[in-house]
């Protein structure tokens, strides 16, 4: 069953990342963006891993799902999905931590104030929830920068999610509709993202 659910999982996530992203919405391009993390899920679920893991993969797919319906209140239902799943992520994290790593957590702060500014005249009515999304995420890259060595893999499964997001924001409100990084963003966003659902769900949800 995990073998199926693996396959499953990573075949929807190569079939949207290299293929369907690019393409308008339709329910094809919504399921396999859903389909890729909630197989993700049912792994954890099917394994015994932490609740906590399988909530926040479940919130995962979620806001997959909402954000691939390209409107406005699908990326506010996505963005706080996502943000309920950042803090699960936090709160697993947290048994494991050791001592927080003032330059790093300090370089996340000063990265995380740099877009905050960025974006805030930028994101229009969306403003407030992003820029309290950019806070939750950040709290996650600062709770990852305070694991032990041993889990190095939630560290770069935080770091790549930050630097998913970060790409995805100035996909939506920085570049311009026609501007041809997009065609290279829309990859980096769904393979980065994709790594770090994989990341968490085998260091925190399987090899706890």
């Amino acid at each position: 069953m995990t073998a199926v659910l693996l396959a499953l999982s990573g075949v929807a996530s190569v079939a949207y990342g290299t293929v369907l992203t690019g393409r308008p919405t339709g329910g094809v391009r919504s399921a396999a963006k859903t389909v890729a993390v909630s197989a993700l899920a049912c792994v954890a679920v099917v394994l015994g891993a932490p609740l906590l893991v399988v909530v926040a993969l479940v919130l995962g797919s979620v806001g997959d799902f909402f954000l691939s319906l390209d409107r406005e209140h699908g990326f506010l239902l996505g963005l706080v999905s996502f943000a309920i799943a950042h803090v699960a992520y936090v709160v697993a994290m947290i048994e494991f931590a050791d001592t927080i790593r003032a330059v790093p957590a300090v370089a996340l702060i000063v990265f995380a104030l740099a877009m905050a500014g960025v974006l805030r005249p930028r994101a229009g009515s969306l403003r407030v929830p992003v820029q309290i999304y950019v806070g939750v995420i950040t709290a996650m890259g600062v709770a990852a920068v305070s694991l032990p060595g041993a889990r190095w893999m939630s560290t770069l499964a935080a770091m790549s999610f930050v630097l998913s997001d970060s790409v995805l924001a100035t996909e939506l409100f920085v570049l311009g509709k026609d501007d041809a990084r997009r065609r290279m963003t829309r990859h980096v966003i769904w393979f980065t993202y994709y790594a770090a659902q994989a990341l968490f769900l085998w260091d925190l949800g399987v090899r706890v």
